[in-house]
């Protein structure tokens, strides 16, 4: 007994961060390489890409009290694999490469109706991709999930930058890529607030008629929003109005609370997606999070041209 005790006194630091180990069950190099490669490629991989333990004997390596594990990825679309480390303690319960994460436990909480929240910024390349890539998950499962846009706010120090990326002359509601974007953030927020049934329209026309020529005056604002129907007399209000400052106040506490610093940051019942960025990626997510999924769940969506481009793979404005 006293030995056993002193073998898991010595794993007592990785514990705090892998707490299975303190068990001292240890499954076999094999089992935890299928584990990983598993895990991976169920919930982090896009479609079309495959995981593959080459080796267990070479690949999965018992280093500091866990297993470390190499995974070949590879795709069709390209000929060139690359190899993915991820850890595995000794259990086979956790994983860990975007943070830790317990295997026995969904990635994506279950709840009847799913939340769904995108924070993103308005000019942001790979948080407009992210817009239109999610908008046809979002519309297939219709009132059948919660769904929340955010948007990027950050505070500047009072100077000239407050001119140059702020709604206000304090530099307490700015945007990375200036104060039009800021203020597009804004009427966008208000938009959803007050005109919630047009804000996807609003928002297709005003990325294909704005946001491609970068143009985010008023003036594109109105016309994107004339296409739309959007009442303008109303978003200029809502804008102008002292709830502007209380919406932009929220989206830095929601920041805050997620930790969502970049653009785009998607965020399901409360945890952060790092999954495929595509219409049926979303929607396979979305959709896991559901305590019993809908019928909609099942169909194959049209994916937008945007989900062909290099930067729906990955990254994002801030992070």
């Amino acid at each position: 007994m006293k030995s056993i005790l002193r073998v898991c006194s010595s794993f007592l630091l990785l514990a705090l961060i892998l707490p299975s180990l303190a068990s001292c069950v240890k499954v076999s190099k094999k089992v935890a390489g299928e584990k990983a490669t598993k895990f991976l490629s169920e919930n982090y991989l896009p479609a079309g890409y495959t995981a593959k333990l080459v080796d267990p004997a070479k690949d999965v390596v018992d280093k500091n009290g866990v297993f470390e594990v190499n995974i070949e990825i590879s795709t069709p679309q390209y000929a060139q694999k690359q190899m993915s480390k991820v850890t595995i303690s000794h259990d086979g319960r956790y994983f860990a490469q975007q943070g830790m994460r317990d295997m026995s436990k969904p990635l994506i909480p279950k709840q009847a109706k799913p939340l769904v929240q995108l924070f993103v910024m308005s000019a942001c390349p790979y948080g407009v991709i992210a817009e239109n890539t999610i908008a046809p998950a979002i519309e297939a499962l219709g009132d059948k999930i919660d769904f929340v846009p955010f948007y990027i706010i950050n505070s500047y120090p009072v100077g000239p930058n407050a001119d140059k990326y702020c709604t206000d002359p304090n530099g307490k509601y700015c945007s990375m890529h200036g104060t039009d974007e800021a203020k597009e953030d804004g009427r966008q927020l208000c938009i959803f607030k007050n005109q919630k049934n047009k804000y996807w329209s609003y928002l297709k026309n005003f990325n294909e008629l704005c946001y491609n020529s970068r143009d985010l005056s008023q003036g594109c604002f109105e016309r994107a929003a004339n296409m739309t129907g959007v009442d303008i007399e109303g978003v200029n209000k809502c804008f102008n109005g002292p709830e502007m400052a209380t919406m932009f106040d929220e989206q830095k506490a929601a920041m805050e609370k997620y930790g969502a610093e970049g653009s785009p940051t998607i965020i399901i019942n409360g945890e952060k997606y790092n999954g495929e960025r595509s219409a049926n990626g979303f929607l396979k997510a979305i959709c896991k999070g559901f305590t019993k999924a809908p019928k909609e769940c099942d169909q194959q969506l049209v994916e937008s041209a945007s989900a062909n481009s290099p930067m729906a793979a990955g990254g994002g404005c801030g992070n």
